[in-house]
């Protein structure tokens, strides 16, 4: 048995490397894309609601998980606390 027949039995029968690798495909374009985007005066609103939009335009049907998008003194909150200063 090689590795890939591991790995599709692991994660079972409706496992798809080629799934996988375009869902990480479209993850790293949808940074990159965003990333392009962010200059001074930027908020966090605007970059959820651009990220929504790339995710859509790379045929994201939905966002499992919302987008966690801290600028300034929010970056230094743990993951889950709530913003505390709004940048937007």
């Amino acid at each position: 048995m090689s590795n890939l027949e591991k790995i599709d039995e692991s994660v079972g029968t409706e496992f798809s490397l080629e799934l996988l690798q375009t869902a990480r495909d479209n993850a790293l374009a949808t940074i990159l894309d965003a990333a392009k985007l962010v200059k001074p005066g930027y908020t966090e609103t605007q970059t959820k609601t651009d990220i929504a939009a790339i995710q859509g335009r790379l045929g994201g049907p939905k966002s499992w998980h919302p987008p966690q998008i801290r600028f300034g003194e929010n970056t230094l909150l743990p993951f889950g606390t709530k913003t505390k200063i709004c940048y937007g």
